[in-house]
């Protein structure tokens, strides 16, 4: 690369080894011109479980989120739940709607997956999530959108809740939000029937 832009860096360089020669092996680094010669910063520090502002969400899913663990009740901003009409197959319905903030610096640290469940037993981030949208939000952080698969006029309930995991850890560490929207619900009253109708 030229200039002094963002290079590649492997998403997951540990073993076992990924495959270079696949896009989704790669991500842009955190840095400019990159780190050549040494690791790119994975960037979380700490224990993954802390909650140092007791607000429920855990230090390692404030740094996915790019809130702040000292800082009580930022994370919850982060994380909007609503409906949306989308024209799925020539028809227009209602979806549930996740969107939250993902911290752009945490992209080789930490993965977040959004999850949905009709039972809160069964949980699932293939089948039931479709994609929608990511847009940067040019201050560090991007605002990621997923709807639910099935029509909201097809499920008397819905519970979204995000999965963290922390890359580079031996175990795994993992992260939950708490399910939503029970907690949102309260805010999206108008939403209330919706979820637990």
């Amino acid at each position: 690369a030229d200039g002094s832009a963002f290079t590649l860096v492997l998403k997951s360089p540990g073993t076992p080894i990924p495959d270079h020669g696949l896009a989704e092996s790669w991500v842009g680094s955190n840095n400019a011109n990159g780190a050549p010669g040494s690791a790119a910063e994975t960037g979380f520090i700490g224990d993954s479980f802390a909650d140092d502002d007791g607000d429920g969400f855990s230090a390692l899913m404030e740094y996915a989120l790019g809130s702040d663990d000292v800082l009580s009740g930022d994370a919850n901003e982060k994380i909007n739940i609503t409906s949306s009409s989308f024209t799925v197959n020539e028809e227009i319905d209602d979806y549930f709607v996740i969107s939250y903030e993902r911290n752009l610096y945490a992209q080789n640290a930490v993965t977040l997956i959004p999850q949905l469940s009709y039972n809160l037993v069964a949980w699932n981030s293939d089948t039931e999530i479709v994609f929608l949208s990511e847009t940067d939000n040019l201050d560090g952080t991007a605002t990621v959108s997923y709807r639910s698969a099935t029509p909201m006029s097809d499920q008397v309930q819905a519970f979204f809740r995000l999965l963290a995991t922390q890359q580079y850890s031996t175990p795994p560490h993992h992260a939950f939000v708490p399910p939503c929207p029970l907690k949102k619900s309260l805010r999206h009253s108008s939403l209330l029937k919706h979820y637990l109708a």
